[in-house]
């Protein structure tokens, strides 16, 4: 089960699976495991203190940073270059991304001056940068990134702050929030109830609030 972390499936995922699930997923999943996995383990012995056993249940720790990763391939598969110049040479460009690391911090400071965004969520979230920032078509979009695979505790702050990236509004940019993982597609089923309706209900409200904003997974940001 170790494993399956490195799939974005938990345990406790499985156990609410019905039993045509349970066969389908294991049926799935088992000949990547014996592809990826048997001759590691069996290396080793299969014992709970394998090395690559532990590596693999602590996947869901890497998610984050894997995330961020993949948002950049898509970008790269799009033909998007990566902007290492000034602001003022990111708004005079299209089809360009700009990471949220040291120095993409502080061209996004000086873009958000330049064109005058006040991007109030920042001041929200502990003087918190976004994710990227991209242009396309003359239009500037922001996005914050999350990946998650369920809900329940912390978890549920996740989706709290991800979903609030999509109230807030500005003249002249979009917000993107992207939430990876299969989480999303709980999200959206019809007649769910409790947290994740209320989840569902305050995510549609603000898309309708705010229709220049966006809230999408990975299919709908290729779209």
């Amino acid at each position: 089960t170790s494993y399956w972390e490195v799939n974005d499936i938990s345990f406790s995922m499985y156990r609410h699976f019905n039993r045509q699930e349970k066969i389908v997923f294991l049926n799935n999943l088992l000949p990547k495991y014996i592809e990826k996995r048997h001759l590691a383990y069996t290396s080793h012995g299969y014992t709970p203190t394998t090395l690559q056993v532990k590596a693999d249940s602590f996947a869901h720790k890497r998610s984050g940073e894997l995330g961020l990763k993949k948002v950049k391939y898509l970008f790269q598969k799009f033909k998007f270059n990566l902007h290492t110049g000034s602001a003022d040479d990111f708004l005079v460009n299209n089809n360009i991304y700009l990471f949220s690391d040291k120095r993409g911090k502080k061209v996004f400071d000086n873009i958000k001056k330049k064109i005058k965004i006040n991007f109030e969520w920042q001041k929200n979230h502990k003087g918190k940068r976004p994710d990227f920032i991209f242009r396309i078509n003359n239009q500037i979009f922001i996005l914050e990134h999350k990946h998650m695979k369920e809900g329940g505790g912390g978890q549920d702050k996740q989706i709290v702050e991800v979903s609030s990236f999509i109230n807030y509004t500005e003249h002249n940019v979009s917000y993107v929030a992207f939430l990876d993982g299969i989480y999303f597609n709980k999200l959206f089923l019809q007649n769910n109830q409790g947290v994740v309706a209320e989840q569902q209900k305050q995510i549609i409200e603000a898309l309708q609030k705010n229709p220049n904003n966006y809230f999408l997974n990975t299919k709908g940001f290729c779209y």
